[in-house]
């Protein structure tokens, strides 16, 4: 495997392993504590709902820039109307199985990110957020997204 690969692939387990701690540390009751209080006003089990959907929405998309050419979302996408609607798919899912679940989506796209190649990284399509940018960077922002979530998490329970 490829330096800068591994180094990705390094950085995804780090992340899973901190993300799963973080969220199994929370006491049950706070996971209905409203983390957001404009546009989508997420608790804290909707923020790890969202986790899981980003998870698998962004590796879907850039497999598909880097197996298929394919030149990513359009120019129009919707991010928080997508949001919103992917979030509501979990309700019925216990903490636990989202915490589990995102696990598991985390263990796909390291799976997945590590069978690509440098030269993989470099290809470019348009992500929902960043635009068009290459692959390399959307995967920098799949950990570095959560890490900000998590400090809203963090800032709004110490706030109770």
């Amino acid at each position: 495997m490829e330096k800068k690969i591994l180094k990705l692939v390094k950085a995804f387990e780090r992340e899973k392993g901190k993300v799963v701690s973080f969220f199994n540390e929370i006491d049950t009751e706070q996971f209905d504590k409203k983390i957001y209080t404009e546009g989508q006003q997420w608790t804290v089990r909707q923020v790890l709902a969202h986790f899981v959907e980003s998870e698998v929405s962004l590796r879907t998309l850039i497999a598909k820039v880097v197996e298929e050419d394919w030149p990513g979302v359009s120019e129009k996408f919707d991010l928080d109307e997508y949001n919103e609607k992917q979030v509501g798919q979990y309700e019925e899912f216990s903490t636990n199985l989202l915490i589990d679940k995102f696990s598991e989506e985390r263990s796909e796209t390291i799976k997945k990110v590590s069978g690509w190649t440098v030269a993989d990284l470099a290809k470019e399509g348009r992500h929902p957020f960043l635009g068009v940018v290459q692959v390399g960077e959307m995967l920098k922002l799949m950990y570095l997204h959560h890490t900000i979530h998590m400090r809203d998490i963090r800032n709004a329970l110490k706030a109770e």
